[in-house]
């Protein structure tokens, strides 16, 4: 595990724990398949991802207090996005 994903893993539940956000979103993630979304984010969240090695890579991670379902339809394939539904 390289230097620099430990200190992205440690800010991220740093920030989790400081600002107790329902809602997180990322840019240039750089994460591989192998790497669990429990390594990043607590098991309260629910994460959705599209990864991306060569400099991006993009996930949105939800707390599980909210109604939550991923748009598959408006997945293409060429576009670094990622879309969820949350219902209010």
């Amino acid at each position: 595990m390289s230097t620099v994903y430990v200190e992205k893993s440690i800010q991220i539940q740093e920030l989790i724990q400081s600002e107790n956000p329902d809602i997180i979103l990322c840019q240039g993630t750089k994460l591989s398949e192998d790497i669990c979304p429990s390594e990043l984010f607590p098991d309260n969240f629910i994460v959705f991802r599209k990864d991306n090695l060569h400099g991006g890579g993009v996930c949105i991670a939800v707390s599980s207090k909210l109604d939550t379902s991923y748009c598959a339809d408006l997945n293409v394939n060429d576009l670094e996005a990622v879309w969820v539904k949350i219902l209010v």
